[in-house]
């Protein structure tokens, strides 16, 4: 009996370690892969900054697509009525306060003719 008892003391600790291991909050303290970061938005790819930048205005969806090298899940009406395409930027990934992945942002938004009109920027919600 007291052998059973003895064995069932670090197993009990184990179980502990095990659980608290899976907490949320052990999941919040480190930053999110790239991985987790594309995950969270739909399997869009995450792009460079400089890449971003380079991307001129006129373009079309399909040149974007090209010159980007990568689709988006994700696209939008922004306030001017304008149809953006959403790409997380690499090197920005970060938590919000739920604990999930976000990234900064960069909306390459296209006008009535189809054609690249704007980009804007947004830093990650974290």
């Amino acid at each position: 009996m007291q052998l059973a008892r003895k064995a069932a003391i670090p197993a009990a600790v184990l179980l502990a370690f095990v659980v608290a291991g899976c907490s949320s909050e052990a999941r919040t303290e480190r930053l999110p892969t790239e991985a987790e970061t594309r995950e969270a938005y739909f399997d869009t790819p995450l792009i460079y900054s400089s890449a971003a930048r380079q991307v001129r205005r006129g373009i079309t969806r399909e040149e974007l697509t090209k010159e980007l090298t990568a689709s988006t899940a994700i696209e939008i009406l922004d306030r001017s009525g304008l149809r953006c395409r959403v790409y997380p930027l690499n090197g920005t990934e970060a938590r919000d306060s739920y604990g999930s992945p976000v990234a900064a942002e960069v909306w390459f938004c296209f006008g009535p003719d189809a054609r690249l009109a704007r980009k804007r920027w947004f830093s990650a919600n974290a």
